[in-house]
């Protein structure tokens, strides 16, 4: 390890902890579809959030939240917006936005957004584990050769040019960088 860093982390150690978050996700394959299951919690927050992807749509047919503990109750005014959230795609390049435009900042609430842009986001990579089919994953992909399956991956129009494993040669512009922003 770096000498810098283990000092520092030496240094925390004989200190007391000032803060501390924890965002966690669980993805379940149900008969409906996927459920993700998140969670926020820090010294201020504990939310629990649930989102339900139809299995045939790939959109959110349910989403709920629990404010177990918020420094406001004004915050539990936030709820209701999740309604909004039923039908959404979670498989579009854009659905962050989406969200965004469905409940407008000033409405909501800025850790709920995380918590639903996290949840999205493992949605993302656990549906398909969970028994939402869009493609092949790295665990599902049968023997296959894993810089074959990302080959093939790069064509995905919900991956390309995501990150640099599914970059397509040639592709140097910051377009679709600019366009997620």
């Amino acid at each position: 390890m770096n000498p810098f860093l283990e000092e520092t982390i030496r240094k925390a150690e004989q200190s007391s902890e000032a803060f501390s978050r924890n965002i966690t996700c669980k993805v379940y394959g149900i008969k409906e579809g996927a459920l993700a299951v998140s969670s926020f919690t820090d010294s201020f927050h504990d939310i629990e959030l649930s989102l339900l992807v139809d299995r045939k749509t790939f959109c959110i047919i349910e989403a709920r939240a629990e404010m177990r503990q918020v420094p406001y109750e004004i915050c539990r005014e936030t709820l209701a917006g999740l309604e909004k959230l039923k039908g959404l795609m979670i498989y579009s390049r854009a659905v962050n936005r989406d969200v965004r435009r469905r409940i407008p900042r000033k409405k909501g609430c800025t850790h709920l957004f995380e918590l639903i842009e996290f949840t999205l986001a493992c949605l993302f990579s656990g549906a398909p584990m969970a028994g939402l089919r869009t493609s092949e994953t790295p665990q599902t992909a049968d023997g296959e050769d894993p810089e074959e399956h990302r080959r093939k991956q790069k064509a995905n129009p919900w991956l390309r040019n995501t990150c640099l494993a599914f970059v397509n040669e040639g592709n140097t512009d910051n377009k679709d960088d600019a366009a997620q922003a």
